[in-house]
């Protein structure tokens, strides 16, 4: 599975590579920095078309450590370990250090995609998982200075260990999912569920109790940590919750934003570029929401929560005007469930694996030619 992750991997690379490359030669970088004061802001050339907005902010955690609440928002994971490549290296290339850990973390990703896909989908579906994941609109992210690709790869080792009985593995890689990102909630009820599956009927030995705690306090062990943190440094356990208010974001439930999504969808004025992100990230969360429902007959309970729940939390922050959740397309690109399903339709049903690599393609390369403007797009 690892030789079919890395051909997937370096076909992709080599299309972002020269997509990258046109790109530069035709648009040139923007004289004013757009995202803070990050070394990732003012980057020209190649790289600079991967480290901007977010990734901007997580540089500058990396060398400056946390210096206010109000960034509480971007997990510690994920500077972490471009901090400890800037250690390795000397500190000179942080951009590229921080691209070098997403893209690697990437390649794990689609490896675990892939080995989870065998075990619950068959031996045909490996390769359309992956290239499913490859395909979805925002699937630029994991390439980009972002920590999507760390925590998806997290999530879905720690999944296939749940489902292989490696309970000490899956719970380290919950809860280091948990320091990458505020979806690692995701992963608390498709463990705890997962335990209770194996569990069911046999007797509560020593070790069925353990692995029981192990299911339950992974996440809550790394959430912990890093509210303990906040609470340590500044008395303020519930900063990166707060922090979402500093971005003018506000909690609602799923359903709520949803329909305040709609509501804004209809307002917009037509083929404006709020208009198109709106499409983009609501027909993104759709389209995973209605596939994860379809699936949930063939694919595992523990998939079908977890998908349930990035779904859910990817639209529980909204915001009062223009895209009423922002960034929606991109938190859900971590919801792989409904991708490796997709893919395991489209390996029996060409017509479909045609329709999803080239329309999610196509939707792919319109997005990334804004996010490497230094336009927002989530």
């Amino acid at each position: 599975m690892l030789g079919l992750a890395l051909a997937v991997w370096v076909g992709t690379r080599v299309a972002y590579a020269a997509f990258t490359y046109f790109h530069v030669s035709f648009f040139p970088t923007p004289a004013v920095p757009l995202c803070g004061t990050g070394p990732g802001c003012f980057a020209p050339g190649l790289v600079g078309r991967w480290v901007h907005w977010d990734s901007g902010w997580f540089q500058t955690i990396a060398l400056q450590g946390y210096w206010s609440p109000g960034i509480t928002g971007f997990y510690p994971l994920y500077p972490l370990l471009i901090k400890a490549a800037t250690l390795l290296g000397g500190g000179a290339h942080v951009r590229e250090e921080a691209l070098v850990i997403a893209n690697l973390a990437d390649l794990a990703a689609l490896w675990g995609v892939a080995l989870l896909a065998r075990r619950e989908l068959g031996e045909r579906a490996p390769v359309a998982a992956a290239l499913a994941v490859v395909a979805y609109p925002f699937a630029y992210f994991l390439v980009a200075g972002y920590s999507e690709s760390v925590f998806l790869a997290l999530a879905v080792f720690a999944i296939y260990f749940a489902r292989e009985r490696l309970w000490a593995a899956a719970a380290a890689a919950a809860a280091l999912a948990s320091l990458t990102r505020p979806l690692g909630l995701a992963l608390f009820l498709p463990l705890v569920w997962e335990w209770a599956r194996q569990a069911r009927g046999g007797p509560l030995t020593v070790r069925a109790l353990g692995s029981g705690f192990l299911a339950a306090a992974a996440v809550p062990a790394g959430t912990g940590v890093w509210l303990g943190y906040c609470w340590w440094r500044w008395g303020q356990p519930l900063a990166p919750l707060h922090s979402e208010a500093l971005w003018n974001r506000h909690p609602a439930a799923p359903w709520s934003a949803l329909h305040l999504a709609f509501a804004a969808l209809v307002a917009a004025p037509r083929y404006s570029y709020t208009q198109g992100i709106l499409v983009a990230d609501l027909g993104c969360v759709l389209l995973l929401l209605v596939v994860t429902l379809v699936a949930a007959r063939r694919l595992p309970v523990a998939l079908t929560l977890f998908s349930l729940g990035v779904l859910a939390i990817s639209v529980s922050g909204v915001e009062p005007a223009g895209d009423p959740i922002p960034s929606a397309g991109r938190y859900a690109l971590v919801a792989f469930p409904p991708l490796m399903a997709l893919g395991a339709w489209g390996a029996r049903l060409p017509w479909l694996q045609a329709s999803w690599l080239i329309g999610g393609t196509l939707a792919q390369a319109a997005l990334l030619t804004q996010f490497m403007a230094w336009n927002w797009t989530g």
